[in-house]
């Protein structure tokens, strides 16, 4: 049953970043130090989805900036100043305690998937993404991509139920299960919702074109880029929230981006890597489960199925 769209519109607007609380009480304290670099306040607020979506939304407010512009993490923090950065956290909501355990598994997804489309972008040609902003916004295109089941998840709670019951009782898609409960697909909800917010409007058009790619759409890159990256961090054991559905990945993404199925074996390894220096990979595995052999599996198989 599909939600009317003026109460999809109420909620959105009166939705705010989230985050836990300890997190919030780490970064603030960070940023009233003075010794504390930028560079560093801006990589821990880059990686926290609801910090740095407050963060985006405000420096990127109507009048702040020329038309078309957009800002990354380090640049928005650096527009609103220190002092109006921690006020502004003060208005992020905490996360309560019965979604703290689904939501720790959706912030580690996001960090997989914001380093994994980074990753992914170093091997296409650099032709493909040679803008400077678009290279800016890659990882926080990763980080937000799955906004949209994320606020399913925060307002929704009983139709994201009624999602991911069907999704284990028949096997099909979690995001088209979600939308004929919604009545809007995951991607255009987080359009929609960063829309409503000002934040740059390529991410929410890339996270839309992941789901539905179209030809000749400003954002099919990206759309390729997060559809290949969400399937690969899935894969790897890193699900948000229920959702731990992989497609196969779309040759014609891939063809896109000018990759090759063989390509990624080496980015997995890559990926892992990397992932062993991160906090929220440390200290929040989404999949205890998952076994080191699950891994080494999946490897054997290929991203692609093959």
């Amino acid at each position: 049953m599909s939600l009317p769209d003026a109460v999809l519109e109420g909620a959105l607007l009166h939705l705010p970043g989230c985050s836990f609380a300890p997190a919030l009480g780490k970064v603030k304290a960070m940023a009233r130090d003075e010794r504390c670099p930028l560079s560093v306040l801006a990589a821990i607020i880059g990686s926290d989805p609801g910090m740095a979506l407050s963060v985006l939304a405000r420096a990127h407010f109507p009048g702040r900036l020329p038309p078309g512009s957009s800002l990354g993490i380090a640049a928005a923090i650096n527009r609103l100043g220190i002092p109006a950065t921690i006020a502004l956290l003060d208005e992020v909501q905490v996360i309560p305690p019965h979604l703290t355990k689904p939501m720790a598994s959706v912030w580690a997804q996001a960090n997989a998937a914001s380093l994994m489309v980074r990753l992914l972008a170093n091997r296409c040609p650099p032709a493909l993404f040679a803008d400077p902003q678009t290279r800016e916004l890659i990882p926080l295109c990763g980080l937000f991509a799955e906004l949209g089941s994320t606020i399913a998840l925060r307002i929704f709670g009983e139709q994201y139920q009624t999602a991911a019951s069907r999704m284990l009782s028949d096997q099909g898609s979690f995001h088209d299960h979600l939308q004929a409960e919604l009545g809007i697909c995951p991607g255009k909800l987080a359009q929609r919702y960063l829309t409503l917010w000002g934040v740059p409007s390529l991410i929410g058009e890339a996270i839309a074109q992941q789901y539905r790619r179209e030809d000749d759409h400003p954002a099919l890159a990206l759309g390729c880029l997060l559809h290949v990256s969400r399937n690969l961090t899935c894969g790897c054991g890193f699900a948000a929230g229920v959702d731990h559905f992989v497609e196969a990945i779309d040759q014609r993404a891939l063809a896109v981006l000018n990759l090759r199925g063989n390509d990624l074996s080496p980015l997995i390894d890559e990926f892992f890597d990397e992932m062993r220096h991160l906090e929220y990979y440390e200290i929040s595995r989404p999949n205890p489960e998952s076994s080191p052999s699950d891994t080494r599996a999946y490897r054997r198989r290929g991203p692609t199925g093959s």
